[in-house]
């Protein structure tokens, strides 16, 4: 019986560690990482961001008003029906239908459809102007985030590493401080470092959620806290 119950233990006890394994697993899959290259950049301005859409859709209606002289020679063509009823008295006649066709063409006048067309279509090309201004903001604004983002995890990396560095700097002193070879004062400096270090860590960190959020932004993404950049600075030739 005893035996048993051990081997009941043990298989609830891998029955756990399978299902966090699975919990882990599922964790991992859930956690929708976006990845986005520089290269990737004008694309998803151009497909995503609302302030580049808007203007696109604004230049695009404009563009089906241009044209306006040219249809305004085209037989401009109305027809009306309808039915009429007359009551006089007592007396009541029948309903009677009616209809009217009309056509009408433009021959002249005075120069205000050459105008209209003129002024159609400088608001078309004013609003291609604003799409292009618009679209290189953007783009700019999302460069100016993505290599920000570089920079920061860089800096975090190298910080990072330094401070781990550090760590052992410490260590290495506390053992002296042990040994009767050296004093309290030998760990003073790699303290004041460390404080230091983790600062500037938690500040590169904030910065770079704010790059991150940013960047999303002008990319339409639902969140930030997954997106991730792929690349690197590019190179600078020099003579």
């Amino acid at each position: 019986m005893k035996f048993r119950t051990a081997q009941t233990d043990l298989f609830l006890i891998l029955l756990t560690l399978f299902g966090m394994m699975d919990l882990t697993w599922a964790a991992e899959t859930s956690r929708n990482v976006k990845i986005v290259s520089f290269a990737d950049l004008d694309q998803l301005i151009m497909e995503k961001n609302e302030i580049v859409e808007a203007s696109r859709k604004t230049a695009e209606a404009l563009a089906k008003r241009t044209g306006f002289l040219v249809r305004s020679f085209l037989p401009q063509i109305s027809l009306t029906a309808g039915q009429e009823k007359f009551q006089v008295s007592q007396a009541a006649y029948d309903p009677l239908n009616y209809w009217r066709a009309e056509a009408t063409v433009n021959i002249f006048r005075g120069g205000k459809d050459d105008l209209e067309n003129d002024i159609r279509k400088n608001n078309y090309d004013l609003a291609k102007l604003n799409y292009t201004m618009g679209f290189n903001e953007e783009l700019k604004d999302a460069q100016k985030s993505f290599f920000k983002i570089l920079a920061t995890n860089k800096l975090i990396v190298e910080a990072k590493d330094a401070l781990k560095k550090n760590e052992a700097h410490i260590k290495a002193a506390q053992k002296r401080i042990n040994a009767g070879l050296a004093t309290g004062a030998d760990t003073v400096q790699f303290e004041l470092l460390k404080t230091s270090l983790e600062q500037s860590i938690q500040i590169l960190e904030l910065e770079n959620d704010l790059s991150k959020n940013a960047l999303s932004v002008a990319l339409a993404l639902d969140e930030h806290e997954n997106l991730e950049v792929n690349g690197d600075f590019p190179s600078i030739e020099t003579d």
